[in-house]
Order: C-alpha cells, then sequence, then structure tokens
C-alpha cells in the first residue's frame, strides 16, 4: 500500500470492513471520503467558481421571493442577511467560514453528511450523519423543485401577458414544471462531461443578464416621462403589508427571505470529488459565491425598486411574479417586460439544474454508504457516462412526485419546498454543533483554518445564529393565519424526520458510517 493509499482513522471505528477492503487494491486511489475515487475530476477552479454562482444565483431569485415584509427598504436591508446587512452579514459569514473548514479538512462530496458522521464522535457521528444526508439531500430537491416552479411560473405568466384571454392555470405551471425539470435530468445523465462548459455558460448568463438589466431598467426608467420611486420610497418608507402588528418581528421575518435566496454555503463542498485539490478550491469558491452574492443582489434590489412608479401594482401581483410589473413600469414596454423577465428566468433554471446536481451528489453518497434502500443501485457510477446514473434519475422522479403535488394543490407544494431552509439548517447544525464541544479536534485541520480562540467563536456564533433563526422560520409569512398562508415548514420537516427513522430502521443494520482519511493523495 503505497502513501496515496493510507488511511489514518481518528479511531479504528472510523473504517469500514468494506474500506480495508478496497485499500488493497493497488491499482484504485482512496479520496478523502474513505472511498474509491470514482467520479473524474472534470472541474476547475473557474467551473466550480461558476458552480457557486450558479446555484446560488441570488440577485435572480430574489426575484421570486415575497415583497410585503416592509416593501424596497424591508427588502433591500432584509435580503441582505447574508451579507450586506452588517450584524445579519457577519453572522452568515460565520455560517460559511465554518462549513470551509469542514470542507478543506474532509473534501467529500457527502459534505455535511459526511461532517456530521465525524464531528461528535464516531458513535454517535454514524446516526447524525444518517439524518444530516437526509435532510440535506432532500433540502436541494426541495430546492430544485421550488426553482422549477418560479421558472414555470415566470414563463407561463409572460405567455399570458401576449395572450391576455388567458387564464394561467395549475396545470399549464406543471406541464412546463416537467419540461425544465426533465430538461435538467437530460443534462445531468447525458453531459456529465459538458457540465463545466455549461455552467460556465449559465454564469456567463447570470452576470451578463444583470448587468444587461442594470442598464435597461437604469436607463428606461427615466426616459418616456416615466416617474420613479424616490430615495425616500427606496430606503426609508417601511411598509409593513403582513398583518403582524409588529415591525420588529416583520423586519426579522423578512430576513428569511435571504436563507432562501441564498443559503446555499455548501453547494459545491458536494463537488469535492470532481475537482482537484478541492481542499484548496472549495473554500475559494464558497468565498467567491458570498461575494457575487452580495455584490449582484444589492446592487439589483436598488436599481429595479427605483424603477417603480406604482407599489400597489407591484404588490397586487406578488403572489405570481411581481418582477413582470416591476420591468413593465421600468420599461413601459410589453417587449421590454418579457424580455427582462426571460433574463431572470433562464438563470433561475439554471439554478435548478445545479441544485438537482447537488442532490443527486449527496444521495449517491448515502446510497455507497448503504444508507438508502437499493444502495448498489443508487450507489453505482455508471461506466458509461461516469455520473450517478440511477441517483440522478431518482432526483427527477422524486421532482415529479412533487409536481404532481403542486398540480393537485399549491398550497402543499408551497409547503414542501419551504421546509428547506428548515432541512439546510438542521444538516448545517449536525455537523458544526458538535464541532467546537470536541475542542474542535474531532476533525483534521485542513489548508483553510481558523486558529485558536477565533475558531471557536466563529463556530459557536455560527451555532447560536441557525438556532435562533431556526426558530422564526417556523413563523406563519403573514398575519392573520389561515390554512392557505400558513407556514407549514416545522410540519414538513418533522414528518420527513419520522420517515427518515423508519428509513433507519430498515438500513441500520447494513448502513457504513463514511471514515476518515486523514493522508490524502
Amino acid at each position: 500500500m503505497n502513501d496515496a493509499e493510507k488511511i489514518t482513522p481518528t479511531d479504528a471505528a472510523s473504517v469500514h470492513t468494506t474500506g480495508d477492503v478496497e485499500l488493497q487494491k493497488p491499482d484504485k486511489t482512496i479520496n478523502a471520503s474513505g472511498h474509491v475515487q470514482e467520479l473524474e475530476r472534470n472541474y476547475s477552479l473557474l467551473s466550480m467558481c461558476a458552480v457557486a454562482i450558479v446555484i446560488g444565483n441570488c440577485w435572480a431569485i430574489a426575484g421570486g421571493l415575497a415583497i410585503y415584509n416592509g416593501g424596497p427598504p424591508g427588502f433591500i436591508y432584509q435580503l441582505q442577511v447574508y451579507e450586506p446587512n452588517i450584524v445579519s452579514g457577519i453572522l452568515y459569514l460565520f455560517i460559511t467560514a465554518s462549513l470551509a473548514e469542514l470542507a478543506s479538512a474532509i473534501p467529500s462530496a457527502g459534505g455535511v453528511y459526511h461532517w456530521a458522521s465525524v464531528t461528535p464522535g464516531r458513535k454517535i457521528g454514524r446516526i447524525c450523519g444518517f439524518f444530516a444526508g437526509y435532510w440535506n439531500s432532500l433540502a436541494y430537491m426541495f430546492g430544485a423543485c421550488s426553482l422549477a416552479a418560479v421558472s414555470s411560473e415566470g414563463l407561463v405568466e409572460l405567455y399570458a401577458l401576449r395572450h391576455p384571454g388567458t387564464k394561467p392555470k395549475n396545470w399549464h405551471i406543471f406541464v412546463c414544471y416537467l419540461v425544465i425539470i426533465w430538461l435538467c435530468v437530460a443534462i445531468l445523465l447525458f453531459g456529465n462531461r459538458l457540465l463545466p462548459r455549461i455552467n460556465s455558460v449559465l454564469m456567463f448568463l447570470v452576470i451578463g443578464g444583470w448587468f444587461v438589466t442594470l442598464i435597461v431598467v437604469g436607463v428606461m426608467s427615466t426616459q418616456g416621462g416615466r416617474s420613479h420611486a424616490s430615495s425616500d420610497f427606496v430606503w426609508k418608507k417601511w411598509q409593513n403589508n403582513t398583518g403582524y402588528t409588529s415591525d420588529g418581528l416583520v423586519f426579522v421575518l423578512g430576513m428569511l427571505n435571504g436563507f432562501f435566496a441564498i443559503g446555499t454555503p455548501d453547494c459545491t463542498t458536494h463537488m469535492s470529488e470532481e475537482i482537484k485539490e478541492p481542499e484548496h478550491n472549495i473554500p475559494k469558491a464558497m468565498v467567491i459565491q458570498m461575494m457575487s452574492s452580495f455584490l449582484t443582489t444589492l446592487i439589483y434590489l436598488i436599481v429595479i425598486f427605483y424603477a417603480i412608479s406604482d407599489f400597489d401594482t407591484v404588490l397586487g401581483s406578488a403572489e405570481t411574479f411581481f418582477l413582470a410589473e416591476i420591468y413593465h413600469q421600468a420599461t413601459g414596454s410589453l417587449s421590454g417586460c418579457i424580455g427582462l423577465s426571460i433574463i431572470v428566468i433562464v438563470p433561475v433554471m439554471g439554478s435548478s439544474l445545479g441544485s438537482m446536481l447537488t442532490a443527486s451528489r449527496v444521495f449517491w453518497s448515502l446510497a455507497r454508504d448503504q444508507a438508502t434502500p437499493f444502495p448498489d443501485t443508487f450507489g453505482h457510477v455508471s461506466d458509461k457516462w461516469k455520473n450517478p446514473f440511477a441517483a440522478i434519475l431518482f432526483t427527477g422522479c422524486f421532482a415529479t412526485v412533487m409536481g404532481c403535488i403542486y398540480l393537485g394543490s399549491s398550497t402543499a407544494f408551497e409547503a414542501f419546498v419551504g421546509s428547506f431552509v428548515v432541512l439546510t439548517t438542521f444538516s448545517y447544525l449536525a455537523a458544526l454543533l458538535p464541532f467546537p464541544f470536541s475542542g474542535r479536534k474531532s476533525v483534521p485541520a485542513g489548508p483553510f483554518f481558523i486558529k485558536g480562540t477565533l475558531g471557536f467563536a466563529v463556530n459557536i456564533v455560527s451555532c447560536a445564529f441557525m438556532t435562533v433563526w431556526l426558530v422564526f422560520y417556523c413563523f406563519p409569512y403573514i398575519y392573520p393565519v389561515q390554512a392557505e398562508n400558513m407556514n407549514y415548514s416545522s410540519l414538513i420537516a418533522g414528518g420527513l424526520t419520522i420517515i427518515l427513522v423508519g428509513i433507519w430502521v430498515f438500513v441500520q443494520g447494513v448502513y457504513e458510517s463514511p471514515p476518515v482519511v486523514l493522508k490524502r493523495d
């Protein structure tokens, strides 16, 4: 066994029997996941940054979020929970830094699933990692479904604008949704080697679309005698349209827009087995994702809100695709409105593709450790297509079932996809919370590591922040509460966790917690 194949676990229990067998094969290379390297390392740092920017496509995703939590000032300040709002931005930066430490130490496709199997200690970590992996995979599946639905709603809305007699119905959106989902699945199945280039093109569309939108909206909103919003409206005029009497609570609840838009700092970590030197490059991609989200979203929101001339009309369209109304007011042209809307919708479709890519990698990671039913099928990497073919198909089938739910009840669909933030937060906490309590010694330090007391502080603040905001995210969106506007996130997350308990009972006898590789090639 040469140096590239040595495995040094934190303790003897961290090596599977199956892992030991694989290690005896001199023609196989063991990666940081403790498994034989099966996926091709097709990605460069640039193409990985493209994946990060496409999935964390905040400026475009922001167009599908709620605007009634404070109006433009609330949207600008609250959405920047990820970065620009000083206090909240720093707190969310702590979460990303904490995850980047673990990504640098154990660059595995499992991401939080693998880390949660290690940070609590191997005995507790076995079950902790199991749930973290499923929470994370389900979250990205729901995220992909939500983004596909937003794209479908936008496309159907644009069709209705061109055909005034058409009244959009759920089945119209359902058909469009299925086309988007299975187009994404086809690309993931048969275009694995092209994915770096595809994501690079999508990154160009994200950045180029942002730039074009700023120019067109900024110029046209000041021409033709059209009125535009005042600085007082954009920056100061607080508007509470939620029904809650406490503006402080409204501000806090509105900040959760940012969680949904850019609450994916771990998305590139699941591509760790598809890039060279992931311990260096993945943390870099995570930082670039944050910076791009900060700059593009802040500038974009300021520009489009200055273009508003009739906020009541925009608010009236908030249940569909409110950006279309803003663009119509900005350009005074139906063609301009449709063109700018498409510039938003196409990148959002790319974000759905990226979310499905991430979900498939997490699910595949679970399957190769025998954590899923039919592990030999879902944990297999296709020799021809060099990807987890069956796991990708599963994500497509899952999304199709979710689409059927949408067809029956859009409220039920929104209840499922709305649990995205709760599920990702659960998975992050499962990996991060035990880390400082182990003295930050349960995971070996990677190239990116915050040393000393500062590292402890970053981890603890991250966990405290997520724990508090997890409670607020489960509050109803508006008041008074009715069945149609209730926040079912806690119910969905809890119900899914109960189902996971059943899966655990079914697979725990054969489930193999992932090992820890300290010495890598």
